[in-house]
């Protein structure tokens, strides 16, 4: 029966090189091809300086800079990242040299599989393009510019006047200020973008609190360290699940905010005046 066994030699003979391709294109690079790079701590095969790094990255960085420098590089997973830890550095990336620099890396999260969102808002947009950059310019100028900020302390007085009145009247009952104050912010956001409340106060609260959860977990959503940012090449298999979950919140999203828009292009073809907030300044530009 022993002379059956296989001799293990060749097996290893070809596990050996087979390890070494695997661990090749995970590494994203071969060390022939490897372009300079600022310097950096030395990590681990595969994981990169992910362990160095541990949960307070922020700290970490702090540390490597007092090492190696202001711009330094480090390795998470498969990708090499780049961080300027000065303001001198800081503004040569963002300011000098912003053109040549300027690139869009979009969190495997916030790629949605069934929805086309490449071209279509700031967060989804993977390049640069032209699109991207007209769109944020309009964003720059009607909504987040002095001027715009500005425009909206009346709104943002009126909406915390209301939250005030609304705890007058609730006096002697329990209030969830959390959810309360998550409404009122909602209803200023829906008012400077589509001149209405989103949330109704006086209501149950439980819209509120959909709302904030909704966001909340979509937010946590968003920061959740995904394997899929780490190694690209697995990003085909969402392994987290993370893309499928947000995808379902998308939709909840979209779900509020469609029969809005709808409306508002209805009414305008109906020749109905402009409110010029957001929504107009969108469909005026198609």
């Amino acid at each position: 029966m022993l002379n059956h066994i296989p001799h293990p030699l060749p097996l290893i003979l070809v596990a050996i090189p087979t390890i070494c391709v695997i661990l090749k294109c995970i590494s994203g690079f071969s060390s022939s091809k490897r372009k300079p790079l600022p310097p950096g701590p030395k990590g681990w095969p595969i994981l990169g300086n992910l362990l160095q790094i541990g949960k307070l990255p922020h700290l970490s960085m702090a540390k490597f800079s007092e090492i190696y420098g202001p711009l330094i590089s480090v390795k998470l997973g498969s990708r090499v990242v780049v961080v300027a830890s000065s303001p001198a550095t800081a503004t040569e990336i963002l300011k000098t040299h912003d053109r040549t620099l300027a690139t869009r890396l979009v969190p495997d999260v916030l790629r949605n599989g069934e929805v086309d969102l490449n071209h279509m808002g700031l967060l989804f947009g993977p390049e640069c393009s032209d699109g991207w950059k007209a769109l944020r310019a309009l964003c720059r100028t009607e909504l987040f510019s002095v001027k715009a900020v500005e425009s909206q302390a009346t709104l943002r007085e009126k909406k915390v006047g209301e939250m005030v009145k609304h705890l007058e009247r609730k006096e002697g009952n329990v209030v969830n200020i959390g959810e309360l104050v998550f409404g009122v912010v909602y209803n200023i956001l829906g008012n400077v973008i589509f001149s209405r409340d989103l949330v109704e106060l006086e209501g149950d609260e439980g819209a509120s609190g959909a709302f904030k959860t909704l966001t909340s977990n979509s937010v946590h959503l968003a920061v959740t360290p995904n394997v899929s940012d780490l190694y690209p090449f697995l990003a085909r298999f969402d392994l987290q699940g993370l893309r499928r979950k947000m995808t379902k919140y998308y939709k909840e999203f979209c779900a509020i905010w469609e029969p809005i828009v709808k409306e508002r292009r209805e009414s305008l073809v109906m020749g109905a005046s402009k409110r010029d907030d957001f929504l107009d300044v969108f469909l005026a530009n198609g």
